[in-house]
């Protein structure tokens, strides 16, 4: 794993202190756009920290307040070797911000990533559960429904392939009024990395799959997928949930 040493800023928000660090490289992106992803949980805070330091412009969401709030002072508390240090950079070099307002991270982006919640589901004070996944879901659809541009989706959590295709897929397009693979594209991504060696597993991987219906749906998604390996292989829902 190679490093460069570097001096970030641990906060954006609080008074700013100087702090030496060890920072994991990443090729950059050659035409960097605008990123979110929905759900803060390892997943998807190892893929925004990463796409962060490729130089893409992310912008992540949560439920949970708490670590929305500590995300943007530079800190996220992972068994993740090097992640904190990528969080950190990240938001510091202003390429990384952390929301609570899906609907308004997903507006004036190209492309989603849907990963898990750190909290998938809770207790309201009325008695009724929360469920982060569905909710997570509904939100989107909406912003779909008001964009007058194709948008791309990468949902990054484990479904079966007949989820893919009735529930996720059938909520988004009926919530929203749009086609899959005419107004938005969707694309299944298996898991990347093993727990406790992320970092380092997307620093050496070769290859991508992504799952997905028609080749709109895989443009975007393989472009910037493509810039961190060699090749991206595009298969079916089937094959491809077969090793989410």
């Amino acid at each position: 794993m190679q490093y460069r040493q570097s001096h970030t800023i641990s906060s954006n928000t609080q008074a700013q202190q100087h702090v030496q660090s060890m920072k994991p490289e990443f090729p950059k992106s050659e035409f960097p756009i605008a990123l979110r992803v929905l759900g803060m949980g390892e997943t998807g805070m190892v893929l925004a920290a990463v796409l962060a330091a490729m130089g893409h412009s992310v912008i992540c969401s949560d439920y949970d307040l708490r670590l929305v709030s500590s995300v943007n002072n530079g800190r996220f508390v992972s068994n993740e070797p090097d992640l904190d240090t990528l969080v950190n950079h990240g938001v510091a070099d202003s390429q990384l911000i952390a929301t609570s307002d899906t609907c308004s991270a997903i507006r004036h982006s190209q492309l989603v990533f849907v990963c898990q919640t750190s909290v998938e589901s809770s207790k309201l004070p009325n008695g009724q559960v929360f469920d982060a996944r569905r909710n997570q879901l509904n939100e989107l659809a909406v912003m779909l429904g008001k964009m007058d541009r194709f948008h791309s989706i990468v949902y990054a959590r484990k479904v079966l392939t007949t989820d893919c295709r009735t529930e996720l897929i059938g909520t988004l397009e009926n919530s929203s009024h749009k086609s899959c693979g005419v107004d938005f594209g969707f694309c299944l991504l298996p898991c990347l990395f093993n727990s406790n060696q992320a970092i380092q597993d997307l620093q050496s991987i070769d290859r991508i799959k992504l799952g997905a219906k028609d080749q709109k749906s895989i443009g975007l998604s393989a472009f910037v997928l493509g810039e961190l390996c060699d090749q991206i292989y595009c298969t079916s829902f089937e094959d491809a949930s077969s090793n989410a």
